[in-house]
C-alpha cells in the first residue's frame, strides 16, 4: 500500500527586492550602491517540520517522478523524504519517509540513476555506518519504502560526496566521498567507488587518503577537476588538493594551497577566464570568510583573493553564473550554530563584475532560517536559477525563487 502524501503549504516572504546587501561587519565599502540591478528572490519554506530527528542533513533537486518538474529529496536525521512539485514550484506534496532502514544520517547525498533504469536513485549513508544507495521504485510507487543496498562498510561519518568521471571514460559514474571521524578536529578518509554496470556486484573502491588530519580544523570540502592540466581529474579538498596518480595503484599526492583553517566547502572553477581551474572556498567550521585561490600553471602556486573576510561560518557554497552575464558568481550563507532555530541568517550572492577581483555583495534572503548545503538549480523552469537548501540543525527546507528582472 502506498504511504499517504502530505500536502505542504508554501510560506512565501518577499526578500531582497530592490535592495543591496546590508554590509556585514568588516565590509570595506559599507552602504555602497551599484549600477546593475540587484538580485531579487522570493523565499518559500517548503518544510518547517522535517521528520526523523528533525535535522535534515542534505537536500537535492531532480525530477524524481519523471513528470517534467523538479522535485526535492531531503535525507538524514533517520529519514528520507521526497517533495513532489505540483507544477512550477507553486505547491509541494511530501511523502512519508521512504527510508526503510530509519538510519540514514549524513551531511551529503546525491541523485543519480545508479541502476540505469531511467529514474533517479539516492546515494548517501547510514549514520556512522555504511555507504549505500536507495533505489527509486518508480513514479507509481514513489511514496513506498525505497530498497536500500549497501556499497561499503565504512564506520565514519559521510560529510562530502561528489559524482565525477575519474577513470576518463566520458561517463560521470564514479563517486568520491569524504568520511570523517567524530569531532571538529576530525581526520578525513577520502575514498571513491566506480558504479558497476551490474549494481548487484561489488563496487570497486579506490583510496585517495586512508585517514589524515589536515590540520587547523580542515576536514571538509570536496570537488574534482583537472588542476594540473595532465588530462586526469584531481581532487580539491579542504586547504589543498590531491594530484591524480599517473599509474594504477600509485598514491595520490597531497599539495597544500593555504594555511587558513576551518574549510567547509571548496569548488573548482575557472574564475578569471585563463583556462586554469581556481579554487573557491568557504571557512565554515567555527571560522569566517569566503576566498578564492588563483592557480598558476599546473597548480604549482596559488594567489589568495578575498571575496569577503567577515561572513561568519559559511557552511554552503555554489559557484555559478547566477545573473546569466557570462561570468561566475558566488552564493553562500552565514551560519550561527548556536541558533539553528532562529531566523537570523542570511544568504549572500557575490556578483562578479567580470574580473573576479572585486565583488558586488547582495543579501538575497535576510533574516531567514539557516542554509547549510545549498544547491542552485532552475526549479520552476522559467530560465532563472533558484536556490534550495536545508537548515541541518533545524526542521526547515528553503526554496528561494529567483524573480530577478520581473
Amino acid at each position: 500500500m502506498n504511504a499517504p502524501l502530505l500536502t505542504l503549504g508554501l510560506v512565501a516572504l518577499l526578500t531582497g527586492l530592490g535592495t543591496t546587501a546590508p554590509a556585514p561587519q568588516g565590509d570595506p565599502q559599507p552602504g555602497r550602491r551599484h549600477d546593475s540591478p540587484p538580485f531579487s528572490f522570493v523565499r518559500h519554506y517548503v518544510e518547517t517540520k522535517y521528520g526523523g530527528n528533525g535535522r535534515p542533513g542534505w537536500v537535492r533537486a531532480g525530477d524524481v517522478d519523471l513528470d517534467g518538474d523538479i522535485d526535492f529529496v531531503a535525507g538524514g536525521g533517520n529519514a528520507l523524504f521526497v517533495y513532489l512539485n505540483g507544477g512550477g514550484g507553486k505547491s509541494w506534496s511530501r511523502t512519508e519517509s521512504v527510508d526503510g532502514t530509519k538510519m540514514m544520517g549524513a551531511n551529503a547525498g546525491v541523485l543519480i540513476d545508479v541502476d540505469r533504469d531511467g529514474d533517479l536513485d539516492v546515494i548517501s549513508a547510514l549514520y556512522y555506518r555504511e555507504l549505500g544507495w536507495w533505489e527509486n521504485p518508480g513514479a507509481e510507487n514513489i511514496s513506498v519504502a525505497w530498497t536500500y543496498r549497501p556499497i561499503a562498510a565504512e564506520k565514519w561519518f559521510l560529510h562530502d560526496l561528489v559524482i565525477a568521471d575519474i577513470d576518463g571514460d566520458g561517463q560521470a559514474r564514479e563517486i568520491v566521498t569524504n568520511l570523517m571521524n567524530k569531532g571538529m578536529k576530525a581526520k578525513s578518509r577520502i575514498i571513491g567507488f566506480a558504479i558497476p554496470d551490474d549494481v548487484s556486484q561489488k563496487w570497486a573502491p579506490f583510496v585517495v587518503q586512508p585517514g589524515h588530519d589536515h590540520g587547523n580544523d580542515n576536514h571538509a570540502g570536496l570537488d574534482t577537476g583537472d588542476i594540473d592540466g595532465d588530462g586526469r581529474p584531481d581532487i580539491a579538498f579542504a586547504n589543498g588538493w590531491y594530484r591524480a596518480p599517473t599509474e594504477d595503484g600509485a598514491s595520490w599526492a597531497w599539495n597544500e594551497i593555504h594555511k587558513r583553517g576551518g574549510v567547509s566547502n571548496v569548488a573548482l572553477r575557472d574564475l578569471n577566464g585563463d583556462s586554469q581551474l581556481d579554487v573557491v572556498t568557504t571557512l565554515g567550521h567555527r571560522s569566517k570568510g569566503v576566498f578564492w585561490y588563483e592557480a598558476s600553471k599546473a597548480g604549482a602556486s596559488w594567489t589568495e583573493h578575498i571575496v569577503h573576510a567577515q561572513i561568519g561560518m559559511p557552511e554552503s557554497l555554489a559557484v555559478v553564473d547566477l545573473d546569466s552575464d557570462g561570468d561566475l558568481d558566488i552564493v553562500t550563507a552565514d551560519l550561527d550554530d548556536t541558533a539553528w532555530n532562529r531566523e537570523i541568517h542570511n544568504v549572500y550572492a557575490f556578483e562578479n563584475p567580470g574580473n573576479a577581483q572585486s565583488w558586488r555583495q547582495h543579501n538575497i534572503s535576510p533574516n531567514s532560517h539557516a542554509s547549510h548545503l545549498l544547491q542552485v538549480v532552475d526549479v520552476n523552469g522559467d530560465g532563472r536559477l533558484d536556490i534550495v537548501s536545508e537548515a541541518c540543525g533545524w526542521s526547515v527546507i528553503t526554496y528561494l525563487e529567483n524573480v530577478s528582472g520581473r
